[in-house]
């Protein structure tokens, strides 16, 4: 019987889709332009139909998306997946049949989209959600993003968030970006939510006499007709006006303007012409988008997930991980998996990848162990462990072969690279230090033998509030209080190598520990 059905739906389906095909021809050369856009529009949704149908049926045949167990725990972090257009060949977009294989794999695996406002509940307001939760966002406002992601969204029960390009996607659109009318029907649909991509600020501007062209948000623009550098009062005022018009064209389609995703995944971090442009996109769009921001993320930036937002933080803006084009269904459920929260007893002894992400220099799995070396631009190498950020006091043991280079240190309280504590391990000394804003600074030192180059040694770090201890083979060597501010109260862990040398530093680990500090 299972056959037999399935045949018939395929002979339907095949014909519902030439008959869209032809009444486009039809339109294209014998119609009105008012009717060819009707056409176009009977085209699309047959089209966006037939896919429902078959991607509804594929989930009827697919028993492990039929036995899919439900979450049992609170999340405690919540990844934000990133998509822009779904092409159908394409090797730097995310084609649409390898989006369908991605989104299958994460239902499969027990994955489950939450809107917008149940997102933003759980990061500030403490809502709980279910483990294996995710965000799914779309940007730019392109029409293929909504014509091949919404079937597939429709037959898995999921939700998504698309960030449009207001100057384009409130009024007609084009042939590439998405029109008002289309926008009216995804909202209509439940399940999208539409937020602000900017209005202007997608588009590059001049910013200088050659013609050079930059992100709209992050630079000085050059005025042509004036021949000179707009002044950083117009800046401010340019900016400031595209976020609120932005968030104006949103509230039209009767929605509630809640975020901002910064186009490039660029807050000011990549100006070219204008140092504090960090600082002045901040100022100018928190009273706009008040509550928070998202750009784009890469694995060497940090924690994939994210966490509730912290009551004293000021930190406003969300990662987004922008997916890679080259990903299987499988290995996006695996990224995912390593970034979730980890619990404390912890024991690694590498034999598979479990969320180590180098984020300077380079990183191995062998030798039963991982190795972090320099490579041949840096001087050392840095790796942490995703899915530690709420862990808050702790002892981390290694034991580790110093193989070349000065120093092996343990990292703790790791939130990104400008923001942690070390316990650092030189060839004759022990220092603890801790790095905030691009600085290193050394708080406590002893001076004696530590470790053998090329002999095993098992160095240890002890966090219990402001407290930190640094030791050897169980030995306590040197203790200091970490400052008020400058690091913060939970944090992963991490080990690093350093040489003043460029590529002439690794570090060997065999195993970590971290436990639990009552």
């Amino acid at each position: 019987m299972a056959p037999r059905i399935k045949n018939r739906l395929r002979d339907s389906l095949g014909l519902l889709f030439f008959i869209g095909i032809f009444v486009l021809l039809v339109g294209k050369y014998f119609l009105p332009d008012q009717l060819i856009q009707g056409a176009r529009r009977m085209a699309n949704e047959i089209t966006m139909n037939v896919l429902f149908l078959q991607t509804k049926a594929m989930t009827f045949f697919d028993s492990s998306l039929q036995a899919r167990a439900q979450a049992k725990e609170d999340a405690r972090a919540i990844p934000v997946l990133v998509y822009h257009g779904l092409p159908r060949f394409d090797d730097s977009e995310v084609t649409r049949s390898r989006f369908r294989d991605q989104m299958f794999a994460l239902k499969r695996d027990g994955w489950n989209t939450v809107s917008l406002e149940e997102f933003y509940d759980f990061m500030y307001n403490n809502a709980e959600l279910p483990e294996k939760s995710f965000l799914l966002t779309f940007d730019d406002g392109i029409r293929t993003s909504w014509k091949y992601a919404d079937p597939v969204l429709k037959a898995l029960d999921y939700k998504a968030v698309m960030f449009i390009i207001t100057s384009t996607s409130a009024v007609d659109g084009s042939v590439y970006y998405l029109s008002r009318d289309e926008v009216e029907k995804m909202i209509e649909s439940g399940r999208w939510k539409i937020q602000s991509h900017g209005h202007e600020a997608h588009f590059l501007i001049p910013i200088d006499e050659k013609g050079t062209l930059g992100h709209f948000l992050s630079n000085l623009a050059w005025l042509d007709q004036e021949q000179r550098m707009e002044t950083i009062e117009e800046y401010r005022e340019r900016i400031r006006k595209d976020f609120e018009i932005s968030k104006e064209a949103i509230e039209s389609f009767g929605v509630t303007s809640l975020a901002f995703a910064f186009p490039f995944g660029d807050f000011g971090q990549n100006t070219i012409n204008l140092p504090d442009a960090e600082k002045e996109v901040e100022q100018q769009i928190k009273p706009v988008f008040p509550l928070a921001d998202f750009f784009q993320f890469w694995a060497s930036q940090g924690f994939t997930f994210n966490y509730p937002i912290e009551y004293s933080s000021d930190d406003f803006r969300l990662r987004r991980i922008s997916v890679r084009s080259d990903w299987s269904g499988q290995e996006l459920v695996d990224y995912l998996s390593r970034g979730e929260e980890k619990y404390l007893p912890y024991v690694d002894s590498f034999e598979i990848q479990r969320g180590w992400i180098d984020i300077w220099g380079d990183q191995v799995f062998e030798h039963e162990g991982m190795t972090i070396s320099a490579s041949e631009q840096t001087t050392g190498g840095l790796s942490f462990l995703d899915g530690a950020y709420s862990w808050t006091s702790y002892r981390f043991e290694s034991e580790v072969v110093v193989e070349q280079g000065l120093s092996v240190s343990l990292i703790g309280r790791y939130r990104d690279v400008n923001r942690y504590a070390s316990c650092t391990f030189h060839e004759n000394a022990v220092l603890i230090q801790y790095q905030s804003s691009d600085i290193e600074k050394t708080i406590a030192r002893k001076n004696m033998p530590v470790f053998n180059r090329d002999e095993s040694f098992r160095p240890y770090q002890h966090i219990d509030g402001q407290v930190i201890t640094c030791g050897i083979n169980g030995d306590p060597i040197i203790s200091a209080v970490l400052p008020e501010g400058e690091i913060a109260p939970s944090g992963g862990v991490g080990i690093k190598t350093w040489d003043p040398l460029i590529d002439n530093a690794s570090v060997h680990a065999l195993w970590v520990s971290v436990s639990q500090i009552d």
